[in-house]
């Protein structure tokens, strides 16, 4: 669906935020700008439950512990003004709005269940989340902690060289590869055998095709058999039947011709009587018929003691071999195409797996080949990672730390879905120190710029348009302190930029300042929000740089600090201009 623009599109970004029974905020909105705007307060005024809202709001896992004591729910809502990614996923899902606006609703029952909303529309939260990822990017005050784990390490140059595409395709042959793995390892364990095996069944095939089986041969043999062993017997039984129906002056067949005779004198007396002269003549008939049939079996049954002892010879080799096969004489034929089946697969098998290792041998070429174009792209994404962080690196104040990124191969028949070599940062912070792991290396200041560095890096190649950093300036002051509010105020030139901190320096430099405030009520505690003007960003800054008792001193200290601040703004104007 195609979504009319505004004809003066405002910078993408986070335009509105409204929180409500959210842990100690009762209700409470702010409207954000563009550039860099700080959030500042006393330590524990809540803070980073702005940023607590936001990732909450963007697809985050929510519980009820967020939500206020005796609320029945939580809510968050956020509006956007998406940047062209976020604005394609929009239009892709059908959840655009016509306005071109992006609204996010997340609420938090007291149960602990969550329904999220996209521009008034309820959707899954992991929907929620895709689209958060398009829009907001948090930074949290530990992420430079987790620096020190090989995998952010890949993924940080990863990212940087976008290499989404090739690592999805390796990780699908390396997948490929693992399964064939599988069955390979089916296949092998059988084999290990085969030979044997396959030799017994042969011996077994060979004796039973040397029986010459034929289908129900066994039951027709047996019937056979019964009847030559039972002729003598057979040959009276049948004179004397032979007697009764037709032989005998008082036979059934003369019975029924002198009932015709009789029933043909009545039923000129009585035509009714044509039915049944017809039912006695049709018996008469089938009768004869019937008595043809015995005379002619009686002529054919002579006694044969030779075929007698044939038949007995040959169902008594058929029974040894069925006990020899541990089956009944008539089971034979099954157990004939059981073990041919057997033998065919037991040969098959070899097959399949010189076919399924000939395929892995495939897969591996294709696996090496992907991740030598993989390795390539690593190696010149390093280049431009290591000196656009060095670069940040100068200004954070580290003047002679130098960041290497070392990719060290793995063991050739080590497969990887991430790639043939280990990902590693390493670092030198003194002039003539080879470079060495962040862990041996960094203290926890550096590790700190360090990671700042990363993530200014990061940020500038990242189409993400709102950028959250949560007190990543931890453990840093003075001169470097204002170093890391330039570089932010740097990043909120091209996009929009909230840092939670407590460094004035860092607070001075931004375009905008909100204040958060715990009040203590009787037996509650309620979190106030309040966007600064000019008179109380000096007032604030000043209670930021003198502690508990601001002086006429620390308010011209932050005067100071604003203006230099709003002075390199106008003059990064005029050279603009």
């Amino acid at each position: 669906m195609a979504v009319r623009r505004r004809s003066s599109s405002p910078q993408p970004g986070l335009s509105h935020l409204e929180v409500r029974n959210f842990a100690i905020i009762d209700d409470q909105s702010l409207k954000f700008g563009a550039g860099m705007t700080v959030l500042t307060g006393e330590t524990g005024a809540g803070k980073s439950l702005l940023v607590d809202a936001l990732n909450i709001v963007v697809g985050e896992r929510a519980s009820a512990d967020l939500v206020q004591h005796g609320a029945r729910a939580a809510e968050v809502n956020a509006s956007f003004e998406p940047g062209p990614d976020a604005h394609d996923w929009l239009c892709s899902q059908a959840l655009d709005d016509e306005d071109g606006l992006c609204t996010l609703r997340r609420i938090i029952g007291a149960d602990g269940r969550s329904r999220a909303f996209i521009n008034g529309r309820p959707v899954p939260v992991s929907q929620l989340r895709e689209l958060g990822s398009r829009l907001l990017d948090v930074h949290g005050q530990h992420a430079h902690q987790s620096l020190l784990q090989s995998a952010v390490q890949r993924q940080l140059l990863d990212d940087y060289g976008n290499h989404q595409e090739i690592l999805n395709s390796l990780g699908g042959i390396h997948q490929q590869i693992r399964n064939l793995d599988a069955e390979i390892q089916q296949l092998q364990a059988p084999l290990q055998d085969q030979g044997p095996r396959a030799d017994y069944l042969r011996y077994q095939l060979d004796e039973l095709r040397g029986q010459a089986l034929e289908p129900v041969e066994f039951a027709s043999l047996s019937a056979d058999h019964r009847r030559l062993s039972h002729g003598a017997e057979l040959i009276l039984a049948l004179a004397q039947l032979l007697e009764g129906l037709d032989e005998h002056p008082h036979s059934a067949n003369a019975r029924i011709a002198a009932a015709l005779t009789q029933i043909e004198s009545l039923r000129r007396l009585d035509p009714d009587l044509s039915e049944s002269a017809q039912v006695l003549s049709q018996a008469q008939a089938v009768l004869s018929e019937a008595v043809a049939g015995l005379r002619h079996y009686a002529e054919h049954l002579q006694p044969d003691t030779s075929r007698l002892g044939e038949l007995e010879q040959r169902l008594s080799s058929l029974e040894d071999l069925a006990r020899k096969h541990h089956c009944r004489a008539e089971e034979l034929m099954d157990k004939l195409r059981t073990l041919e089946d057997e033998l065919r697969a037991a040969e098959t098998s070899g097959q399949q797996l010189a076919e399924a290792l000939a395929q892995r041998a495939q897969l591996t070429l294709q696996y090496q080949e992907t991740a030598a174009r993989l390795s390539r792209q690593r190696e010149t994404a390093g280049q431009g990672l290591q000196k656009a962080v060095n670069r940040q690196l100068q200004r954070l104040g580290l003047e002679n730390a130098h960041l290497e990124i070392c990719l060290s191969p793995l063991a050739e028949d080590q497969l990887s879905a991430h790639g043939a070599e280990r990902v590693e940062l390493q670092i030198s912070t003194n002039p003539g120190q080879p470079p060495r792991s962040l862990s041996r290396v960094a203290s926890g200041g550096e590790l700190s710029r360090i990671g700042l560095a990363l993530q200014a890096v990061a940020v500038g190649d990242s189409g993400v348009p709102t950028i959250v950093f949560d007190e990543v300036d931890a453990g840093i002051g003075g001169r470097t302190a204002e170093i890391v509010g330039r570089l932010m105020r740097d990043l909120g030139h091209n996009r929009q930029v909230l840092t939670v901190t407590h460094l004035p320096q860092v607070a001075s430099l931004a375009h905008h300042q909100i204040r958060v405030t715990k009040l203590n009520e009787q037996d509650t505690s309620r979190t106030l929000l309040r966007e600064l003007d000019p008179s109380q960003r000096v007032a604030e800054i000043a209670r930021m740089l003198a502690g508990v008792e601001v002086t006429a001193k620390s308010r011209a200290h932050a005067r100071e600090m604003l203006a230099t601040a709003l002075g390199d703004r106008d003059t990064r104007k005029k050279s603009s201009a």
